[in-house]
């Protein structure tokens, strides 16, 4: 029987589909504890990215959207909920002064 190849190289392996399959599914202990590391620190930043933009957006409506908000129309004038605000806080500042001045 003839050799089929004088090449001192190695041989060729033929891979077969359970082959790959079987290295596919196989991962070290160090690769699957990285993978669970990767996977809690990017569920972390995602829950962290979601709060951020949640909180973004509650200032941003504060602070910006409900102060431009019409309270009312007045003889077909808009009232903003800033202007109104604007307008009642020293009359609530004094009433509250008052009520501690009486409780005093």
């Amino acid at each position: 029987m003839a050799k089929k190849s004088t090449v001192g190289g190695p041989r060729t392996r033929h891979t077969t589909a359970e082959d790959i399959e079987r290295r596919r599914q196989y991962r070290s202990r160090a690769e699957r504890e990285q993978r669970a590391r990767q996977w809690v620190l990017y569920t972390i930043a995602g829950v962290i990215g979601i709060s951020l933009i949640v909180l973004l957006y509650a200032v941003f409506n504060e602070q910006v959207f409900r102060p431009r908000q019409a309270v009312s129309p007045v003889n077909g004038t808009e009232i903003s909920n800033g202007d109104f605000q604007e307008r009642v806080r020293l009359p609530r500042w004094l009433t509250a002064d008052q009520i501690r001045q009486l409780s005093a």
